[in-house]
């Protein structure tokens, strides 16, 4: 992850804008080309020919009924980003009382206790680390025509196997089923195969998010952000950042809602500046299960809504069927003989 949770290919929800918008956000050139960048990639995918990523854009198949329907769909979140693009806000997830002022010298020590206690209650990085390779079997279903839209995968509901490396960016990906079954998608270095967007941006960020209590405690920000009540139930907030507490076009902001009781990530708030300074998310952990001492969620819900919020417009879903780690997963993403073995 480097630094920072927002390199340019991460925690993002769009396919992508263009690559100046993304480096350089305050470069009006940049941003209309950004802008015109996304525009075409919606209008070519809708009408059912090839976007940005070089390949036909399954699933907007039905979408918005026909690919007129779909273009204006297209050219209206078009117009949102666009928005978002040149309103010059810059999110900020901080709880009010951190941003009316500095927080008092414990909370820097409060935090990294939480923090420390979180992947404790997760199984402990060391062992993590010690674990190898993983590969988890997951179902993911992108919703709704925003999710059809900004949905990175071939298809929007799909199992896919992905095979991580703890410690590292190296990601790899195998599609079990659908028209892109046994295809590959791998991630390394900062460079994707193929050398497109689309597994970029949504390798690197399903490996973020599928291990984010062990990979989030690497920011070297980390504060104790106050207890809060949500739908009944305690959390401790951390939060995690790197550079400056205050927000900043270089890196991301993640506000963490431990359970008090267990101590574990229950909840995620955080800014995804890849695609607009303004932009933000929220994943919602649920089935926590005990494998090979690691404590994971099972279920990720991913939403446009702030954690506290009662409605939660969700993204998409995400379902993990199965992990394997150490030898048997280093070879995890070659094709099974048929559909139903995988």
């Amino acid at each position: 992850m480097g630094h920072s949770p927002r390199p340019d290919s991460r925690a993002r929800f769009t396919e992508s804008v263009a690559d100046d918008a993304r480096h350089r956000p305050d470069h009006p050139g940049a941003l209309l080309g950004g802008i015109a960048d996304f525009v075409g990639r919606g209008l070519r995918a809708a009408a059912g020919g090839r976007g940005g990523s070089g390949r036909r854009h399954r699933h907007l198949d039905g979408a918005a009924g026909s690919a007129a329907g779909a273009g204006a769909y297209a050219m209206r979140w078009a117009a949102c980003l666009a928005v978002g693009l040149l309103s010059g806000c810059t999110a900020d997830i901080r709880p009010e009382a951190m941003v009316a002022g500095p927080p008092d010298v414990g909370a820097q020590e409060r935090g990294a206790a939480l923090m420390s206690r979180a992947v404790s209650a997760h199984g402990g990085r060391d062992h993590w680390l010690a674990a190898g390779p993983t590969a988890y079997t997951v179902h993911d279903v992108w919703q709704g025509l925003v999710g059809r839209l900004f949905n990175p995968w071939p298809e929007h509901d799909l199992r896919v196997r992905i095979v991580s490396t703890p410690g590292t960016d190296v990601v790899r990906a195998l599609f079990l089923d659908g028209e892109a079954r046994c295809e590959r998608w791998s991630f390394a270095g900062g460079r994707a195969e193929p050398d497109d967007d689309d597994p970029g941006f949504i390798l690197p960020t399903m490996q973020y998010l599928l291990e984010l209590p062990f990979r989030v405690a690497e920011a070297p920000i980390v504060v104790d952000a106050g207890a809060v009540d949500v739908r009944g139930r305690r959390y401790e907030r951390v939060l995690a950042t790197w550079g400056a507490l205050e927000p900043h076009a270089d890196a991301d902001q993640w506000l963490l809602f431990l359970d008090a009781e267990t101590g574990r990530l229950a909840m995620a708030h955080f800014t995804v500046r890849s695609v607009t300074r303004g932009a933000t998310g929220t994943v919602l952990y649920g089935a926590f299960r005990d494998q090979d001492g690691i404590t994971l969620a099972h279920e990720l819900t991913l939403t446009t809504a702030d954690p506290a919020d009662g409605e939660q417009d969700i993204l998409h879903r995400v379902t993990v069927e199965a992990i394997v780690r150490g030898p048997h997963a280093a070879g995890a993403d070659r094709c099974p003989r048929s559909p139903a073995s995988g």
